[in-house]
């Protein structure tokens, strides 16, 4: 369990952020970093107040919109829920959702997990040749 809003931000940019940009570019094998349980997760806990909250084309996409508000700090915490904000001004799209504290906390697991069996699968058996 996470005691403090701090600490699970920075969980989150470590398990999150981070990984995330890795697999964009490719570093280390990082690209074969499993989300896809974490984007379900991620997906479900989402709770955006009207359609107008979410503009964007692609849907079912919160975990890239998670990472992308902690990146760029577009962050707020409204009682003990985290409200996160990702835009694209070019395309004049945006996307407002709410997470609890608690689904966070689950979601840092989930996180946790996809990166252990990343180095399980890929780091490991990169070590045993």
């Amino acid at each position: 369990m996470f005691k403090g809003q701090g600490f699970l931000l920075g969980a989150l940019y470590l398990l999150l952020v981070l990984p995330l940009e890795w697999k964009k570019e490719r570093v280390d094998g990082f690209d074969r970093l499993d989300l896809s349980e974490a984007e379900a997760m991620a997906n479900r806990m989402a709770k955006l107040r009207s359609p107008a909250d979410d503009t964007y084309r692609d849907k079912d996409i919160a975990l890239r919109h998670l990472r992308n508000a902690l990146a760029h700090g577009r962050i707020d915490w409204s009682q003990d829920n985290l409200v996160i904000e990702d835009r694209d001004k070019q395309k004049k799209c945006k996307y407002r959702a709410e997470y609890s504290a608690a689904d966070l906390g689950e979601l840092a697991q989930c996180l946790s997990l996809a990166i252990s069996k990343y180095f399980d699968n890929v780091v490991m058996s990169k070590n045993a040749e």
